[in-house]
């Protein structure tokens, strides 16, 4: 059985004006920018993947926020309650295929532990340990730390607007010599 691909992502802001000129987005109005980002979403995301949200998808009420989920390719998302998002319980309560969960959380993935968190919470991660966050907006993807570490933003502001493939942020960071 080939196993799913997964993505990581953060920061939509899906509804929320305001970003636009925060991040200096190139968006009309918000319905402009949801329209966007939505279909970059489905252009990158098969429907049978597995995304790891990372915090802070929407200024929506819960019908809008659940009719935009089931707008966007996924089969799983794990979500990382963001300082904009709500409750765990309330994201869960949105789309039966979200399980959603305070960070920072470790992922096994690949051999080695992946940590992902909304913030990028500065803490040792010795021995090339991976960080992978949000809420930056814009800035650099690849952050080195002096222990042995790196940061990795998987805002949306830093990926044309869509979510990255996994395989995406290894070549990254293979590039980086990380």
């Amino acid at each position: 059985m080939k196993p799913r691909p997964i993505f990581f992502t953060s920061d939509h802001h899906f509804g929320h004006e305001n970003i636009i000129q925060y991040c200096d987005r190139p968006f009309r109005d918000a319905y402009h920018m949801d329209e966007v980002m939505a279909l970059k979403w489905n252009q990158a995301v098969p429907p049978d993947a597995k995304v790891f949200y990372l915090g802070d998808f929407m200024f929506y009420n819960k019908r809008d926020a659940s009719l935009a989920l089931q707008g966007l390719n996924f089969s799983k998302m794990i979500w990382i309650v963001g300082n904009h998002d709500r409750s765990p319980q309330w994201c869960e309560d949105l789309d039966p295929r979200i399980v959603a969960l305070r960070g920072p959380i470790w992922l096994p993935l690949e051999g080695q532990y992946v940590r992902l968190s909304h913030e990028p919470a500065e803490i040792p991660l010795s021995g090339g340990y991976i960080a992978l966050h949000g809420h930056v907006h814009n800035e650099s993807d690849i952050r080195r730390v002096p222990w042995g570490g790196a940061f990795f933003n998987v805002g949306v502001d830093k990926n044309n607007f869509r979510p990255w493939r996994w395989t995406e942020i290894k070549a990254r960071l293979r590039r980086a010599g990380l």
